[in-house]
């Protein structure tokens, strides 16, 4: 790592000294797991980073979301974007391992604790269990939740694999009808903005829209994330 030039980086990235040291220690702790694979930064792969963050940095006891954001960084700067992105989305993945269904705005309590009963209380586990068809009406048959507060759960925490949405932004953008990444994709970033920030001020929604830097990283990402759910059956 060419740390002088990643630190002058950050700077021009506006980032506190503090945010600066421990963005460059987190990387170099990243390196010294690469050391176990005979790799360096410049080697990486999407597995490496997978491997990082629920394998060897679980074993070593960190809270590998705090580590990706130094490697996110990291990335960005060397322009590579591929990775960049890599990082980001599987440090969403580990924050979502923690995020749980009732922190989303306007859910149903009932449901939740009754999903909750059967051992799935956050994102990531609803993913899990309700990435197709067939597992969201077995899940909806065993903890007796309609299907379709299945469906909007997981498109919840689908969207919310995208950094920044999360309690109310997830929520904003599934009653604004974007509800897939796909349907998020398809739009300019700017026009959505303006979408977003109508139906705001036309619904009264209890939360704010997305500015235009946040839109463009949003619609960056819904372009970029593995599709891991799958909507439609196929026969």
């Amino acid at each position: 790592m060419k740390e002088n030039e990643f630190r002058s980086f950050l700077k021009q990235k506006k980032k506190s000294d503090a945010t600066i040291n421990s963005y460059i220690n987190r990387v170099k702790t990243f390196e010294d797991y690469l050391t176990t694979k005979n790799k360096g930064l410049d080697e990486v792969t999407r597995e490496d980073i997978e491997d990082f963050a629920f394998v060897w940095g679980k074993e070593q006891g960190l809270n590998t979301y705090q580590y990706l954001w130094g490697v996110q960084y990291y990335y960005w700067y060397t322009d590579d974007l591929t990775l960049h992105k890599t990082a980001n989305e599987i440090k969403e993945l580990v924050q979502l391992e923690k995020y749980n269904l009732r922190d989303f705005q306007n859910v149903n309590k009932e449901y939740v604790k009754m999903l909750a009963s059967i051992g799935l209380r956050t994102a990531s586990q609803i993913l899990e269990k309700g990435k197709n068809p067939i597992r969201r009406a077995e899940l909806a048959k065993q903890s007796r939740v309609p299907l379709d507060y299945i469906i909007e759960l997981v498109k919840l925490s689908n969207l919310a694999r995208i950094g920044g949405l999360k309690k109310k932004r997830a929520r904003l953008f599934f009653d604004a009808g974007l509800d897939t990444l796909d349907k998020i994709a398809s739009w300019d970033a700017n026009e959505l903005m303006e979408m977003l920030s109508e139906f705001v001020s036309r619904t009264g929604f209890q939360g704010s829209p997305s500015n235009l830097s946040e839109t463009k990283h949003t619609v960056s990402m819904a372009k970029f994330l593995r599709r891991i759910v799958e909507y439609r059956v196929v026969f």
